[in-house]
């Protein structure tokens, strides 16, 4: 059963996976979704261009958008309108603030499925995970949240490589703050783990 979908991939922080768990998980679980029918892919990215190292894919059409459109809220109200599944893969740095503040207010952030975070385990990525998580819980307290833990070396010990996610599962935060702060604890669940796997380096066409 066809199941229209609109998933955001957001990290302000550069090189933690968005666009490969963008195009590797969402849009094929999108597509699926959608009963195999091609879905909305759109890349907000004014620095980098990386959803086209994908190559060509029947999973759906893919297009980079520029933040510093003027027309950028209106913009984003059409890509919302439509009848489709949609993944946004949202670039870093200013360009992910930018983008989060144009679905604030032009209303589409209401209008979200969810919204995946990926991370790495350093310390910068929880402040990241966390500020991304603050920002857009405030701004909409309904939507639902996904962390995607990256390059997990082995699940059994995700909560040591990821303790600024899971807590201080080895004392070694003692002397300082926690990264996380329990502001995940309602979302504690909410993570699915990417393991690290050399197919995540490999670029395969879809035909």
């Amino acid at each position: 059963m066809r199941k229209n979908l609109k998933i955001a991939v957001v990290s302000s922080k550069g090189g933690v996976g968005k666009s490969t768990i963008s195009m590797q998980l969402v849009a094929p679980y999108l597509f699926v979704k959608n009963d195999k029918e091609a879905i909305a892919h759109y890349e907000f990215d004014d620095e980098n261009s990386d959803s086209s190292s994908f190559g060509a894919s029947l999973l759906g059409d893919r297009k980079q958008l520029s933040v510093s459109s003027p027309l950028l809220r209106e913009e984003l109200a059409e890509i919302f309108a439509q009848d489709n599944s949609l993944c946004l893969d949202i670039g870093a740095n200013k360009t992910t603030m930018t983008l989060i503040e144009a679905l604030n207010d032009s209303g589409m952030i209401h209008f979200l499925d969810a919204v995946v975070i990926p991370m790495l385990d350093g310390e910068q990525d929880g402040i990241n995970a966390s500020f991304i998580y603050t920002v857009l819980k405030a701004y909409n307290p309904k939507l639902k949240f996904i962390f995607a833990l990256n390059r997990v070396k082995e699940a059994e010990y995700v909560k040591y490589q990821f303790e600024n996610y899971f807590g201080d599962a080895r004392g070694i935060f003692k002397n300082i703050n926690a990264v996380v702060d329990n502001l995940f604890d309602e979302d504690k669940e909410n993570y699915i783990l990417m393991l690290d796997d050399e197919v995540i380096n490999i670029v395969v066409d879809l035909v």
